[in-house]
């Protein structure tokens, strides 16, 4: 049977007990199974390394198939590999080391990249490459015969 992906940050976190979430109405609608890998607060980098080891690494998405992506705010950075819901410094200003099992090095790490590094146009330009590196992706799914999100909006009515 064909299955749904969906990825990205709270917006689709699967809640077991939720029937009425977007992503499982959608794979009721499609008629279609359902798996959802998405997590609270992460950036685009984990939202892309997830997808990437299922389609690329793992080989476990297949013709027929749709992927939905939910991309998140511009601002977050996966500043940390073992922390990868802790991706908006706004989130991190005031917190006491320990906090999340964050130390406080990891907090000042993150307070150096925005006092020395972001900008803006930085998180603009990532958000813009992120954005064509999925454009590049929607087309190998494409001749593969995977569908990816934004098509399923266009060729239905919901």
């Amino acid at each position: 049977m064909s299955k749904l992906w969906v990825y990205g940050d709270s917006y689709a976190v699967n809640h077991e007990n939720c029937d009425w979430q977007w992503t499982k109405n959608l794979a009721r609608l499609l008629k279609v199974d359902h798996l959802s890998q998405a997590d609270y607060g992460v950036a685009n980098e984990w939202i892309c390394m997830k997808f990437v080891e299922d389609y690329k690494v793992a080989k476990n998405i297949k013709r027929g198939d749709t992927v939905v992506i939910v991309m998140t705010a511009c601002v977050r950075h996966w500043f940390l590999w073992e922390h990868p819901n802790i991706s908006n410094y706004e989130n991190m200003i005031n917190w006491p080391a320990g906090k999340f099992g964050i130390t406080q090095d990891q907090i000042d790490a993150v307070e150096q990249y925005y006092k020395h590094i972001q900008k803006g146009y930085v998180d603009a330009w990532k958000y813009d490459a992120t954005t064509a590196w999925w454009n590049w992706y929607a087309q190998d799914l494409n001749k593969k015969g995977i569908e990816l999100g934004s098509k399923i909006y266009r060729n239905r009515r919901c």
